[in-house]
């Protein structure tokens, strides 16, 4: 065992002292040796942006992590390089390779100071926030941006403890509060330590964002590499009129995958939200109203979930026959009650998913709200969409309605939102404006290199 961890340490080492990092005129060339020699250049003008992040020990060591992104599906859950720095050398470095991607600096500029550094994101100039966001709206935010299904979780455990320490025939109350500490206590203190500080600016067109208690991390992206932004309301979130903002851009992971989706506002009235939305991303505020699902896209949503819902009593009632009178009787209430619970939960999605779901569009980005007891709305860019598909089933083409799925890049790789059911002519002109931009001119990619 001591061989083997000298050997890994050893190995560590060699690897760090022979990785060299080299900052030409237009690129970033990575170059090293274990194994094999290897060697990869990164072209500043690819770059998507330079994260920097500083755990705990890197302030003990007055260091700083650099992570360097592409703009690109392939390998966008990590960075394509991290440089770990003295903390001056990181934010003099970060500041040069800002000017360059942002735009503010020739790639062949010399590596110092300039009179434009202090108008460039992360110069070390800490503008007003978007919006104000107290390390107490961070811990609302920690326990209200969960999904329902997560706390109705916690609130089973809750229950199922209670009970085990009040009935001596009811055992498990250890394995229940085992699993509420790992469920739901460390998600939310994981949560409140992450975005504490949390700040947001914005810097000509490109938004920063800050935050971190133990490991302070800062985001920037420019605002035509946004790709969507989503609108989350969890159930009861929704029902105290609360909502979150995140923007789905790629070249900005660090390789945590919970940061993948930057977070633009954590839990605010949505009136908050809209506002923060119009001064960070304004190409995404639009003013459409969004059309609800036509009654025949409604009940053809319902009847798939009460079928749902019937199959789910079907299999409470078989359970309770097989095993009411069976050696293993005790089982027979839990898995009937469990059962019948889904088939209530499953007839009530049906019911809120028909009523919520609903479509915009104003020419330059659309909208599809999704889900069931938990709200979605997502904003997409025409111009950022990959591929667009349109389903329609049996009852669906005899309706004359259909769904839409769209396919996007996204900091996972790629990401798929499907739209409720709406008219066929509604959902086909997705794809429509899709090629129209792209045949009239109005796409311009160069808006978006």
């Amino acid at each position: 065992m001591c061989i083997l961890t000298v050997l890994n340490a050893y190995s560590c080492w060699y690897i760090v002292e022979h990785t060299v990092f080299t900052f030409d005129g237009n690129k970033l060339t990575v170059s090293g040796k274990f194994v094999s020699r290897n060697k990869s250049e990164i072209q500043y003008s690819r770059m998507a942006s330079v994260g920097i992040t500083r755990s705990i020990l890197d302030r003990m060591l007055g260091v700083s992590t650099l992570t360097f992104n592409v703009n690109s599906g392939v390998n966008s859950s990590a960075p394509d390089a991290t440089l770990c720095i003295e903390r001056e050398e990181a934010e003099r470095l970060r500041t040069y390779l800002n000017g360059v991607i942002f735009g503010m600096r020739q790639e062949d500029a010399p590596l110092q100071e300039t009179a434009d550094d202090a108008r460039m994101p992360d110069a070390g100039v800490h503008r007003e926030s978007l919006v104000k966001v107290t390390n107490r709206e961070i811990i609302v935010h920690s326990f209200l941006s969960q999904s329902s299904p997560q706390l109705l979780l916690a609130l089973a455990l809750i229950v199922w403890g209670a009970w085990s320490a009040l009935s001596e025939s009811v055992s498990g109350g250890d394995i229940a509060l085992y699993l509420f500490v790992l469920e739901e206590v460390i998600p939310i203190v994981s949560v409140c330590c992450r975005y504490y500080n949390y700040r947001i600016e914005r810097a000509g067109d490109t938004v920063v964002v800050e935050y971190g208690m133990f490991t302070q991390k800062t985001v920037s992206f420019r605002e035509n590499k946004v790709n969507s932004v989503r609108m989350r309301s969890p159930a009861f979130a929704r029902a105290l009129g609360l909502c979150t903002l995140e923007a789905e851009v790629v070249g900005t992971a660090n390789g945590n995958g919970d940061d993948a989706v930057p977070l633009l506002c954590p839990m605010k009235k949505r009136e908050d939200v809209l506002a923060l939305l119009e001064k960070a991303l304004p190409g995404f505020a639009s003013q459409a109203g969004t059309v609800p699902q036509p009654k025949a896209g409604k009940h053809i949503c319902i009847l798939y979930w009460s079928v749902a819902a019937a199959l789910f009593a079907a299999a409470a009632g078989i359970s309770w026959y097989l095993l009411d009178d069976s050696e293993y009787s005790m089982l027979a209430l839990p898995a009937a009650a469990v059962l019948l619970l889904s088939a209530a939960g499953s007839a009530a999605y049906g019911l809120c998913a028909a009523g919520l779901r609903a479509f915009a569009s104003d020419g330059s980005i659309f909208v599809f709200v999704t889900g069931g007891f938990d709200r979605s709305e997502t904003r997409f860019n025409y111009d950022k969409v990959q591929s667009v598909d349109i389903l329609a089933g049996p009852m669906e083409r005899r309706n004359g309605v259909c769904r839409c799925s769209v396919r996007m890049l996204s900091a996972r790789g790629f990401s798929t939102v499907t739209s409720g059911r709406f008219s066929e002519e509604d959902l086909r002109a997705v794809p429509g404006t899709v090629m129209a931009r792209i045949l009239d001119g109005r796409y311009d990619w160069r808006r978006y290199s």
